[in-house]
């Protein structure tokens, strides 16, 4: 009996990312919601979140804000409204016209107008828009090859569709042009190889992005969820 409901417990878990195999990797749109749902359905991958009036929620955060991105600082105002509003937890649509203002200014500097396009493109990601943000990833990253960022924003659109090996491989590249906070992209390589059931390599991810932030909390909640339950999850391969 004991041995049976630990290898229940193991489906709990596994089943999720299993059956979210049969869902079609081309959407063109994703509501904030279906978002939410299609993260929170990455088997394990999610955790619980305490929003400031201490509410807590057991899906997963915005996928676009495992961490909020930073990229060279803007100087016009329409473009720091465009990257301030890219750090928030809920997209606008109304929001992408005030990026779309900055890039028309012929004042904005080339490394600016970078950051901004990056910037837009992550509000689009927060409104399910993941072609069109993918789309803008992809060429900043190829225009721009020391940029890493780009790079992990793929990682983790790669992740939403369920293509775990690509979501590595993008992870794995981030982390080679040099990702700004490297246990980023550790911890980004974890969660795919956790969802390519390879828990020995993804447990090595985990430590990695651990010992290089003990003090962040996502990277903290993650390693911590994955150690503890990696036994059932071996057990039940």
């Amino acid at each position: 009996m004991r041995k049976l409901s630990r290898h229940l417990v193991a489906l709990c878990f596994i089943l999720p990312v299993l059956t979210s195999c049969a869902s079609t990797a081309n959407e063109t749109q994703l509501s904030q919601a279906a978002i939410q749902d299609k993260a929170a359905q990455d088997g394990a991958m999610s955790w619980t979140v305490t929003d400031k009036l201490g509410n807590k929620d057991t899906v997963v955060m915005m996928p676009i804000f495992d961490f909020q991105t930073k990229v060279t600082k803007v100087s016009s105002k329409d473009a720091k409204s465009c990257q301030n509003f890219a750090s928030f937890s809920r997209a606008e649509q109304k929001w992408l016209a005030v990026c779309d203002a900055a890039l028309a200014d012929p004042a904005l500097s080339a490394q600016n107008k970078i950051a901004t396009e990056f910037n837009r493109a992550l509000i689009n990601f927060g409104l399910g828009n993941l072609d069109t943000a993918d789309a803008v990833f992809t060429r900043l990253a190829k225009d721009n090859p020391d940029f890493a960022e780009p790079l992990a924003e793929r990682a983790k659109i790669a992740r939403l569709r369920y293509d775990y090996k690509a979501s590595a491989a993008f992870a794995q590249a981030a982390l080679a042009r040099g990702l700004e906070k490297p246990y980023r992209g550790h911890l980004l390589l974890g969660k795919a190889l956790e969802g390519q059931f390879d828990f020995d390599a993804a447990r090595l991810a985990y430590q990695t992005a651990f010992d290089m932030a003990p003090n962040n909390r996502h990277v903290r909640e993650n390693f911590e969820r994955f150690n503890a339950i990696r036994p059932v999850l071996k057990a039940g391969r």
